[in-house]
């Protein structure tokens, strides 16, 4: 899901395909997607972006059947605690969105989770406390947070958090600390959260 502009400028939610063609094809100078000349970031609703689908619980291999089914439990998830803490934010009168980020150079769009306006907090939402989704959630933010800028704070950066289904090892709580990442878990299967220090 992006947002783009539809006709008159409106923005407007769209559905990207990735088509491949099969058989012999012609490629013309119109089916190429220009790379960005410069980096831009565009803050869309929270909702533009966000796709509540989730792939099918079907696995056509007998290979990582385990694996394909955690990882689509872990997806779903992810997705039920992002719903959750946009509620939460809203519900205590937070502006809540999203960034689409095009790099300079490059044809693809970057999507962030969550971001507070209200708090200038950009969330990523992991759906696992397990060491590896910590692990990518920092790295996203580290990424992701060197591109998010606002009109109203040009020169300030995002605070970075990572919100969890709940709280992770100590250990990985220190790892955050110490790149000056926050921490939000939720609380059981509730509506409240806690922010870890």
């Amino acid at each position: 899901m992006r947002q783009t502009p539809g006709k008159g400028g409106v923005p407007r939610r769209a559905i990207i395909f990735r088509l491949r063609p099969t058989g012999a094809f012609q490629r013309s100078a119109d089916d190429q997607v220009p790379p960005a000349q410069h980096t831009d970031m565009e803050l869309v609703p929270a909702d533009v972006t966000t796709s509540k689908m989730v792939e099918p619980e079907r696995n056509k291999s007998q290979q990582g059947e385990r694996a394909a089914v955690a990882a689509i439990a872990v997806r779903r998830r992810e997705a039920e605690l992002s719903e959750v803490f946009e509620a939460h934010l809203t519900a205590r009168g937070h502006a809540v969105g999203r960034f689409q980020i095009r790099l300079k150079g490059k044809t693809s769009t970057l999507l962030t989770d969550l971001y507070d306006a209200t708090d200038h907090m950009l969330y990523e939402v992991k759906g696992s406390t397990r060491r590896e989704s910590v692990r990518m959630a920092l790295g996203q933010l580290l990424d992701y947070g060197r591109y998010v800028r606002t009109d109203a704070e040009p020169d300030v950066p995002p605070a970075l958090v990572v919100l969890l289904p709940g709280p992770p090892d100590a250990d990985l709580v220190e790892l955050l600390a110490d790149h000056g990442v926050g921490l939000v878990h939720r609380v059981g299967e509730t509506d409240e959260f806690v922010t870890a220090t």
